[in-house]
This record gives structure tokens, C-alpha cells and sequence, in this order.
């Protein structure tokens, strides 16, 4: 799929993000997961499989641990184990919600690394975010998980931009920075993190409706 514009705002997320603290990326990761969790929720009640509880907790250390609670990197390490047998496979599932699981899972698991230390792939908290976004609206709009390359993947970009989620999640994203960049922010920035993530879940289903 084409998606040069939607790149570049990537991008620009990530190179802000970049320059924070360690701990403060890994409170972005969490809201950012904290939107997307309730994907696997979603795909898990739709397939009869999974367990959104065990990544609910996964989720719940990584807060845990920046919020200064008492939360072993063993106790993170084993977290990511668990999501690691999470994840559906695509080729289990004829569902849409299986990559959008995916997605969530990964991002749970990029909270986590930030907590134990630094992401294997630092850019991914905002790649697999918006992926799952995308997924989601290209299937809702067009029936296809991707366009391709194709003349057609062109002119949807632009609807892709100016999508009501899209642009949603991107000042969230935003918002988010702004408040971690800030010199006041502390681990008290975390409460309000958390909750406005709370009040801004995304559900599958409302994503795959044209």
C-alpha cells in the first residue's frame, strides 16, 4: 500500500519521540497500547481464541512499573514471553481482526521492551499503531486488506489522510508528546496518559465501518 504522506507523518512522530528519556517513551508505547488493546479483545471474542485477559495484565505491569510499583524486569521479560504465544496467525484466522490483534500485541510488547530497556525496533510503537489503523479503514472502504502499488492504492491515500481515525489517532499521538516533553512532566503525567487513552480505545468494529 502507498502511503507516503501517512509516512511522513510517521516519521515525524518518531523523530520527537526519539529524543525523550527512556521512561518516556516507554509511556507513550503504553498509551498508544492502551488505545489498541481492545483489538485483541475484539478479534479473541469473534475467533474463540486467545486471551485478552493475560495481555490486559501485560499491559497493566508496564503502568505498574512506571507508575514506580514494585515490578521485576523477570515479572516484564515473562510478559512478553506471553504475548509471544498471544498473537494469532493470519493464516488460522479468515478474520480482519486477527492483524489488528497482531498490531495490539505488538504494541503491548514494544511498552514492555521500553520498560525492561530499549526496543529492538524503536520505530514500531508508531508503525504498528497506525497499521492497524490502516487495516482497518482500507478494508472498510475497499473490502481488501492492501491495495498494493496499484493506481487505485494512490488516489484511496488521500482519503486515508483525511480519515476521521486517522487524523484522531495522529493528535492524539501529538498530544501525547507535547505532554511528555514537557520539563514538568512526571510519573503524576502518567494518570492523565492513561485515562484520556482509556476514553479513546478504538473497537474493531467501529474501524471497519465504511
Amino acid at each position: 500500500m502507498i502511503q507516503h504522506k501517512l509516512d511522513q507523518v510517521e516519521d515525524g512522530i518518531f523523530q520527537e519521540l526519539s529524543q525523550l528519556p527512556r521512561w518516556k517513551i516507554a509511556a507513550f508505547s503504553a498509551s498508544c497500547s492502551e488505545r489498541f488493546v481492545g483489538l485483541y479483545e475484539d478479534f479473541s471474542e469473534k475467533a474463540s481464541w486467545g486471551n485478552f485477559n493475560l495481555l490486559r495484565h501485560s499491559l497493566n505491569l508496564a503502568w505498574d512499573f512506571l507508575s514506580g510499583e514494585q515490578v521485576s524486569e523477570e515479572q516484564l521479560q515473562s510478559a512478553i514471553s506471553d504475548i509471544d504465544r498471544l498473537v494469532p496467525h493470519v493464516n488460522d484466522f479468515d478474520l480482519v481482526e486477527t492483524t489488528l490483534a497482531q498490531d495490539a500485541c505488538i504494541c503491548v510488547v514494544q511498552a514492555l521492551a521500553w520498560c525492561v530497556g530499549e526496543s529492538d525496533s524503536p520505530p514500531s510503537i508508531v508503525e504498528y499503531s497506525f497499521e492497524a489503523l490502516l487495516v482497518a479503514r482500507t478494508c472498510a472502504f475497499t473490502g481488501c486488506l492492501d491495495l498494493g502499488d496499484s493506481p487505485e492504492a494512490a488516489e484511496f491515500e488521500e482519503i486515508l489522510v483525511r480519515d476521521p481515525y486517522i487524523t484522531k489517532e495522529i493528535r492524539l499521538q501529538r498530544e501525547d508528546l507535547q505532554a511528555l516533553r514537557s520539563e514538568e512532566a512526571s510519573r503524576d503525567t502518567l494518570i492523565t496518559l492513561r485515562k484520556k487513552a482509556v476514553q479513546n480505545q478504538w473497537k474493531a468494529a467501529d474501524l471497519l465501518e465504511k
